[in-house]
């Protein structure tokens, strides 16, 4: 059980750690905002033959916004919060177990052989009971911080594409998406989008700690 549920508790941690941080080794010094990139246009397939305008396209690090934004760095506390106080349920229910396990060892010359094995077949059984709740509570808590992660990164991308309309950007991709060879770092409009999520964040932060009251009634 020990190897098997600090195989689970490396996995979760390792998922925690690494939420906010996947793209830390393709990590660039950020740049101060430059104009999109406009693609070459393509002539018109009309019979006037009249050349379209130009489209102007960028691209959006929706890594670098959960792991730079003020949402991000909340989420990230609390994050790690939930896996420490994880791992000290681990580190207690192993050390619970391993004194039972010493302490029933002690007995061996005591009880019966009989109730010696009824004794070991308790501890089994307790102990598959323990690692059953360890591993509801891992997958839990690792269901848990992708939903929130999930949750934050619509949040983002709709702040971003207000942020298209706004600019009159066409065309927004994801900067590390993997079917992307290349991209320039002219199309990146991180540094735009990252301010207005931040914005966002904070007006809404500003909202739930300010309810509106009901105006009281005249008599």
């Amino acid at each position: 059980m020990k190897n098997r549920m600090a195989v689970g508790l490396i996995a979760l941690t390792a998922l925690a750690v690494c939420s906010a941080s996947a793209a830390t080794a393709r990590r660039k010094s950020p740049k101060s905002p430059v104009a999109p990139q406009a693609v070459k246009p393509q002539r018109s397939s009309v019979a006037s033959g009249t050349p379209s305008r130009s489209t102007r396209l960028v691209s959006v690090d929706t890594i670098r916004l959960l792991r730079e934004s003020d949402a991000g760095k909340q989420l990230e506390t609390e994050i790690k919060q939930e896996v420490q106080e994880f791992e000290g349920y681990f580190n207690r229910v192993k050390t619970d177990l391993v004194s039972e396990k010493q302490s029933l060892a002690k007995q061996t010359d005591i009880l019966s052989k009989k109730a010696f094995e009824e004794k070991q077949q308790e501890l089994a059984a307790k102990e598959r009971d323990m690692q059953r709740e360890i591993e509801s509570k891992r997958d839990s808590l690792a269901m848990s911080i992708q939903r929130r992660q999930m949750n934050l990164r619509d949040e983002q991308l709709k702040v971003a594409n207000e942020r298209l309309a706004i600019e009159g950007w066409d065309v927004m991709v994801e900067k590390s998406a993997p079917f992307l060879l290349g991209m320039s770092d002219n199309v990146d409009v991180t540094n735009v989008v990252l301010p207005e999520v931040n914005k966002a964040f904070q007006a809404k932060t500003t909202e739930s700690s300010n309810p509106i009251t009901d105006a009281p009634v005249a008599a």
